[in-house]
């Protein structure tokens, strides 16, 4: 069997955060990650309430994750069994309508934001395409907002495991995805090809 297999990766990781002024002068303030969904909802709650500020810090490298993702990444791929194509996601368009629901709050742009995010996401996408060497894939890298029109980000991380069995209809899916974005494909075809594997595996 020729498989499609499709695999993704978070831009930045937590590292990437904001730290608040205390309303009270001389106590320390709270610092929140932006790369959790309810801590960047915890933010932009303090943002629209005017809390002031301190410091938004926003990694230049990569982090444990990253360097982990990779060296796990390179181990799935040598052992994948003759795929035709290899799907990437690498959240670029999604990590910007972040960064704009930052800048409504402040109510300015932040440009060094925007340009730090595009710098990551090539850092990233040349590290995967040198894993991807070892391998005779067609590599693709997916954009689903931009590339497809989808407006809502979770919609737009849900798209590859929910679409792309539809428009190579007939043919097999595999997600590389590590335990905690697992519950991406939950809901979608690929997760019968999952189910299927780990009975492979296991013998049950």
């Amino acid at each position: 069997d020729v498989y499609k297999r499709q695999t993704g990766i978070c831009l930045w990781d937590c590292r990437w955060k904001i730290e608040f002024h205390h309303k009270s002068a001389n106590k320390k303030g709270v610092t929140k990650t932006l790369s959790l969904k309810k801590s960047r909802d915890h933010c932009l709650k303090l943002i629209s309430k005017n809390r002031k500020i301190k410091h938004i810090f926003v990694p230049k490298t990569f982090g444990e994750y990253h360097l982990r993702y990779f060296a796990w990444l390179r181990e799935k791929i040598s052992l994948l069994d003759n795929p035709r194509r290899i799907f990437v996601h690498i959240p670029l368009d999604e990590y910007l309508v972040h960064i704009d629901l930052v800048e409504r709050g402040v109510g300015k742009r932040i440009p060094e934001l925007r340009k730090l995010a595009h710098e990551t996401a090539t850092l990233i996408r040349n590290e995967v395409e040198d894993i991807m060497k070892g391998s005779n894939a067609e590599v693709i890298f997916v954009q689903p907002m931009s590339q497809h029109g989808i407006a809502d980000t979770l919609d737009s991380y849900l798209w590859p495991y929910r679409e792309l069995p539809k428009i190579y209809e007939g043919e097999k899916f595999i997600a590389v995805e590590n335990l905690v974005e697992f519950r991406l494909i939950l809901d979608s075809p690929i997760a019968v090809s999952y189910t299927h594997l780990r009975a492979h595996e296991t013998g049950r």
